[in-house]
């Protein structure tokens, strides 16, 4: 649900059972309209699909896989982003805001920031 709008937002995707159990389940979606970003516990991008590309501004996944995901974050959190991993592995899901949907500021390759849930 995006907060005070009413709306959700969702993909859901059939697949056939043989198809399914051939996927190799490591690789994000690149079918999904949502922007997807997986990262490592200390925040290293391991992938991403296209959607984020193009929200995010970057031509090809490489130019993400293998930075930290703070160069992301905008509203001057890329600074304090290290940060709240740390505290996030340290404290438990329970005791963060990790996890918890928020609207946040993001930033895109050009430096210009925007608004989004995550």
């Amino acid at each position: 649900e995006i907060p005070n709008s009413g709306l959700l937002v969702g993909f859901i995707r059939v697949q056939e059972s043989e198809e399914f159990q051939k996927e190799d389940k490591s690789e994000v979606d690149d079918s999904s309209f949502d922007a997807v970003i997986v990262i490592d516990p200390i925040g290293v991008i391991i992938d991403v699909n296209l959607t984020a590309l193009g929200e995010f501004g970057y031509s090809t996944k490489e130019e993400l896989i293998g930075k930290n995901i703070k160069m992301l974050a905008g509203g001057g959190e890329e600074e304090n982003h290290d940060m709240y991993l740390s505290n996030f592995r340290e404290q438990k899901k329970d005791a963060s805001t990790i996890g918890k949907q928020r609207v946040i500021l993001a930033k895109r390759k050009n430096g210009q920031e925007f608004p989004c849930v995550i």
